[in-house]
């Protein structure tokens, strides 16, 4: 198990959660997920990269906090008219007849 300090870079967190680079990089820019900017000495010198904690990493892609998220988006979503619901129960039907 990795110590709460070590830090992975985007590509890094990336691997670690089975996701896109683009992904973690977003998270960061919006600031969903800290970041520290760091140098560090790359193929073509010093190089900036954006340095995440593994502790952020992991709670941010926890069960807990995708819940939430969910709950977010359902407690502002409108509900479902009865001519949506009808689409949505045809496209089904349609689906499990293939």
């Amino acid at each position: 198990m990795p110590e709460d300090r070590e830090r992975l870079d985007i590509r890094e967190a990336a691997d670690r959660k089975g996701c896109s680079p683009n992904t973690i990089y977003h998270l960061v820019q919006t600031g969903a997920l800290a970041s520290e900017l760091a140098f560090v000495v790359g193929r073509r010198g010093r190089v900036r990269k954006h340095l995440i904690r593994v502790e952020d990493l992991e709670a941010h892609f926890s069960t807990e906090e995708t819940e939430r998220y969910i709950a977010a988006i359902d407690a502002s979503a409108p509900p479902l008219t009865a001519e949506q619901k009808a689409r949505v129960a045809a496209v089904f039907k349609s689906a499990r007849r293939r």
